[in-house]
């Protein structure tokens, strides 16, 4: 979504976009996991469809729909239209500020990216033919070979940092200025007397006639 508020993306075959599909975290199986709001709301409606030509399949139904709170659906309305409202906007306030054409262009690429069953993943990759092919400014970094290296040798630095450090989001200014959050670890010591005893081990019985054996020694 971020990516879509600038006038123009610099990729090349190997960069990628993903979905803007919202996520919903929600209950299953005694744990949380995070579904597509899309997802969520066609399974409720194919529920629906489904009880209505087979009441019959109403049980089998109950132990899915019992996990979508009361204010779910409508969460995931929200959360949908919210998405495709920002995107919508800073398409057409900036990548395609000046066109006539700004408000159509801008309602295309967001319905599009926005619809989770195009891609039938949140994680699916969008590269720059697709967003080209769909109306969306990306320069190709392969036509500035300097600019590509540039852009490259800063990914590979931050990505460095990333998995060498414990910096995990960085604030970066073309001043050198920066604003780094990083995670500390600490060692923690727990007293012998604090740590909670293990029960020995369960000794394993011995066969039928190894017992018989031990009772006549005794």
């Amino acid at each position: 979504m971020i990516a879509l508020s600038g006038e123009e993306l610099l990729m090349d075959e190997r960069g990628e976009l993903g979905p803007i599909d919202p996520q919903m975290i929600v209950p299953r199986d005694e744990q949380t996991v995070a579904s597509p709001a899309q997802a969520i709301r066609d399974q409720f409606e194919k529920a629906q469809k489904d009880v209505q030509d087979n009441p019959q399949r109403l049980a089998a139904w109950i132990p899915i729909l019992r996990q979508y709170g009361p204010s779910l659906l409508e969460e995931c309305a929200n959360a949908i239209a919210l998405s495709k409202q920002l995107v919508r906007t800073w398409l057409r306030t900036h990548m395609f500020a000046g066109d006539p054409d700004a408000v159509r262009r801008a309602q295309r690429v967001a319905a599009w990216i926005g619809n989770h069953n195009n891609f039938k993943a949140h994680g699916r990759q969008i590269g720059i033919r697709d967003l080209q092919k769909r109306g969306v400014k990306v320069m190709d970094l392969r036509t500035d070979t300097a600019l590509r290296d540039a852009v490259w040798a800063v990914w590979t630095a931050y990505r460095v940092t990333f998995d060498t450090t414990g910096a995990y989001k960085i604030f970066e200014n073309s001043r050198g200025e920066a604003y780094i959050r990083n995670v500390e670890s600490r060692i923690v010591q727990i007293p012998a007397e604090l740590v909670p005893q293990q029960p020995p081990p369960a000794q394993p019985t011995p066969p039928r006639a190894e017992r018989r054996r031990q009772r006549r020694a005794r």
